[in-house]
This record gives structure tokens, C-alpha cells and sequence, in this order.
């Protein structure tokens, strides 16, 4: 029973360093591109969609907090519009 209770944990505390070193790169990378992401879904049942005009990036199931018994939490960003700049002809 021990060994049972001491493997979980094991489990647990990879998942929790895998998902603070994934959310550090993935929030530098939002940065740098500029792009407005964030994180969908709650844990423990994580079962949400990213909205309308939104981009699906990521998946994680540790996302930005505590982490996923079942499904994914969803790194969802908003698109960069580039403006386009015409020239009139002179």
C-alpha cells in the first residue's frame, strides 16, 4: 500500500515540474510573437474548447495550475493581424 501511495506522489510531482517548465516556455513564446493566449479548462475534469477566433496551440494536462485526472487544458491564442499598408499611386 506504501509503495502504491509513493508512486502517485512520484507521478504527480513529475507532472507538476513538466508543466511549470512547459508553461515558461510557452509563455515566453506568446511573448515574443505577441500574441494573447491563454489557458482553458479546469482540473480535475478538464473538458473545455477554446472560443471562437481563437487558435488551439497547446495541451497540456497541467496547463497553468493544478493538473488534469481526465481530458487536457488548451493554450488558446488569438491570431496577430498584421495591418496591411497600401500605397497610393502618385
Amino acid at each position: 500500500m506504501h509503495y502504491v501511495k509513493a508512486g502517485i506522489i512520484l507521478v504527480v510531482a513529475m507532472l507538476a515540474l513538466q508543466c511549470e517548465s512547459a508553461d515558461l516556455l510557452a509563455a515566453a513564446a506568446a511573448a515574443a510573437s505577441g500574441q494573447t493566449c491563454r489557458w482553458v479548462g479546469t482540473a480535475p475534469f478538464c473538458q473545455m474548447g477554446c472560443e471562437s477566433g481563437e487558435n488551439e496551440m497547446e495541451k497540456s494536462a497541467c496547463g497553468d495550475g493544478a493538473c488534469c485526472w481526465s481530458g487536457y487544458k488548451l493554450r488558446c491564442c488569438k491570431p496577430i493581424v498584421q495591418p496591411v499598408i497600401v500605397q497610393a499611386k502618385s
